[in-house]
């Protein structure tokens, strides 16, 4: 393998030192910096501490220089969090394939999908914004560089929130804080530890096209929102949600009806996109709020009871529980700027109405927040600025408030590496058979190592669903399998015994097996794919 991160997985001291380091070193740096923003938050209430932020409101408590350096080491602990994760083979199947659409970009098809078999990935979601990473993918031949890419462009929102800020009506020290609450914003880090998946990219892009709707800058609104929409299918909605809030208040309307009816048409043209490389019938989410797993159910359903998408956003009242979270996570600054909390209460309506409220969709979790982020804190710094001049005597309180908000994001715990995955034997052992894998082999392999062996033409994630149907039916029979014991111990004996008598029927040997990691090889590699060397 050409990946430049096989040579930090062969140190035999990286498992443990990464775990104890990213997975509890760095939570429990969060913690004591957590516990410091409420001590400073405390301070700020006090006479001395009032007298202290006075002082510091119109320079700001950072020089320009220190700002830069806070920014550039919070972006160098996010690519070690990433090289961590990396290392860690604590892959997932989605990874995976968004890996092998970037690599495989260019061949004979459009965007192919290897790991799901799909001819097109468009037939799955709309994410050209994948493309952005095929120059980087082919000229480092490394899974790892395009994640690093990826958590910098996305961790750039936090420098593109500082310079957007500098328009608004408030001092230097308001909008450090206003930085702060992103940069240490739970729902901001719960896509950034998301690996690759596109939707956190709608943060940095919805920031731009905003800053360039406040300024009427209609020219760069436009190319931003038709990048926003290439993040995925969701763009047009959140667009459409800006568009109708604009609507219902007064001084946008006319901007705000053509966002509107744009918006709904460029999703119709989406929506018919995706359909001509997959049965649009068939979208995965059109049973994500119980109401049928089809179209033709999903209205039929709603005619006879129109009152269900009331009831079940509303009921029960927990349902509102992470919406006041994430509000919350902003210091529910955007509840002083109407057209911000309008768009998120209309955009946020399919995450609290979800049919299941244990379904990350519904709280958040991983990359599903991602394009509510950009309205949240567009909403937090109007609202942060409305706040600074309404209230000139309580800006002390909105500071705290602020730091208090900000110090209770960093106490809550990051999901970048597992501590009991990242440690042990048995990750020394992956990394030596990975490096055994040629680039030119196609593979059948597990969730958690399909990052690293994503970069070729032809590879299946074995799952257990996979693994359940007659394997030789329909899926190509690959060069290399690479499995661990720990997933051959999960599977039901009937399945096990059904995959080692294909492996033994087909010709496959066993070619390395070390600490319950077993790779099989069958024939000789495959040639060089087209259009690679």
């Amino acid at each position: 393998m050409n990946d430049p991160a096989v040579f930090l997985s062969s140190l035999q001291w990286q498992g443990r030192a990464l775990a104890i380091w990213a997975g509890w070193g760095y939570d429990l740096g969060k913690a004591l910096l957590g516990m410091a923003a409420l001590a400073a938050a405390l301070c700020s209430l006090t006479r001395a501490g009032r007298s202290r932020l006075e002082i510091s409101l119109a320079q700001g408590f950072l020089s320009p220089a220190w700002r830069l350096r806070l920014f550039l080491a919070g972006g160098l602990v996010l690519l070690a969090l990433k090289t961590a994760q990396y290392l860690s083979l604590q892959g997932i199947g989605d990874v995976a394939a968004f890996l092998g659409v970037i690599w495989n970009s260019f061949g004979e098809d459009l965007m192919p999908n290897p790991a799901l078999g799909l001819a097109c990935h468009l037939e799955d979601h709309f994410e050209p914004i994948l493309l952005i990473y095929a120059p980087a993918a082919w000229l480092t031949r490394s899974p790892l560089a395009v994640m690093l890419l990826h958590a910098a462009l996305i961790w750039s929102s936090v420098l593109i929130l500082w310079r957007w800020s500098g328009r608004l009506k408030a001092p230097a020290l308001a909008r450090e804080l206003l930085c702060l609450l992103l940069a240490v914003s739970p729902y901001f880090h719960n896509g950034l530890s998301a690996w690759l998946y596109p939707a956190p990219l709608a943060l940095p892009i919805g920031l731009l096209a905003l800053w360039a709707w406040d300024e009427r800058r209609w020219w760069a609104f436009l190319a931003a929102i038709l990048v926003f929409q290439g993040v995925k299918e969701e763009g047009s909605v959140a667009l459409a949600c800006l568009g109708a809030a604009a609507c219902l208040l007064p001084g946008r309307r006319r901007e705000g009806a053509a966002l509107l009816l744009g918006s709904l048409a460029a999703f119709g043209g989406i929506t018919w996109l995706m359909g001509q490389f997959g049965d649009w019938r068939a979208y995965q989410k059109w049973d994500i709020f119980g109401w049928g797993a089809a179209p033709g159910e999903v209205f039929s359903h709603l005619l006879r009871r129109p009152w269900t998408p009331l009831a079940q956003w509303a009921w029960p009242p927990s349902r509102f529980l992470p919406f006041l979270g994430m509000l919350g996570s902003a210091c529910f600054l955007p509840l002083a700027c109407p057209a911000a909390i309008l768009t998120l209460l209309l955009l946020n309506f399919p995450h609290q109405a979800v049919a299941y409220m244990d379904f990350a969709f519904h709280f958040y979790g991983s990359h599903y927040g991602g394009f509510l982020l950009p309205f949240l804190f567009w909403g937090a710094g109007h609202g942060l600025a409305a706040a600074w001049d309404r209230f000139p005597r309580r800006r002390h309180l909105i500071a705290a408030a602020m730091l208090a908000a900000a110090g209770s994001g960093l106490l809550v715990s990051s999901d970048y590496v597992i501590f009991n995955r990242a440690s042990g034997a048995r990750l020394s052992a992956a990394w030596t058979l990975i490096r055994m894998v040629h680039p030119e082999d196609s593979v059948w392999t597990e969730q958690a190592f399909a990052p690293a062996l994503a970069f070729r033409e032809r590879m299946k994630v074995l799952t257990h669903s996979f693994m359940s149907r007659p394997l030789q039916q329909g899926y190509f029979l690959p060069n290399v399998v690479l499995l661990d014991a720990v997933l051959l111990g999960e599977l039901t004996p009937l399945t096990r015994s059904r995959l080692m008598s294909l492996l033994d029927r087909e010709g496959y040997r066993l070619e390395a097996e070390k600490d319950g990691v077993f790779l099989w090889r069958r024939g000789g590699r495959t040639g060089p794919s087209p259009g690679r060397s």
